[in-house]
């Protein structure tokens, strides 16, 4: 199955834009045109990342925070793109973005940013069991881990 990404914007033809990007890297693209569009796509499908314009509308901040919260979408990559970040500006948010994409961006370098960020999560997801399995289990009495 290949992967999905959900693409946030406000403008059709930017949202096109990134699917086509997507689809050519065998990506599923899933558009969702405001925030309130996004939350219902997120509550019907379980993409491994989130395109998310800036210049979006509404508490796009909310649905980032949401996404970091939320134990079953936590391991979700979040592209977002912006203008700002083109300018040497700081976008808002950027700390909780794994991947920020300047605009204007060339069709490849979405198209390598969302390859990235995919292969991001894929290498988190194989590592995660390992360190957890490297971990010593805790003792059940505080005493014994003592000795």
């Amino acid at each position: 199955m290949p992967a999905s990404v959900l693409v946030i914007a406000d403008r059709p033809d930017f949202a096109t834009l990134i699917g086509r990007c997507l689809g050519s890297i065998g990506v599923r693209a899933l558009v969702a045109h405001d925030v309130r569009h996004a939350a219902h796509v997120l509550q019907r499908e379980k993409p491994d990342a989130v395109v998310l314009d800036l210049a979006l509308p509404g508490d796009y901040d909310a649905v980032v925070q949401w996404l970091r919260r939320d134990p079953v979408r936590a391991g979700m990559m979040i592209v977002r793109v912006s203008a700002v970040a083109r300018n040497g500006g700081v976008p808002r948010g950027e700390v909780r973005a794994d991947v920020v994409v300047p605009k204007p961006f060339a069709p490849r370098q979405m198209a390598d940013a969302v390859r990235a960020a995919l292969a991001r999560k894929a290498a988190r997801q194989r590592f995660t069991p390992l360190a957890a399995a490297a971990r010593p289990a805790p003792a059940a009495d505080p005493a014994i881990a003592l000795r």
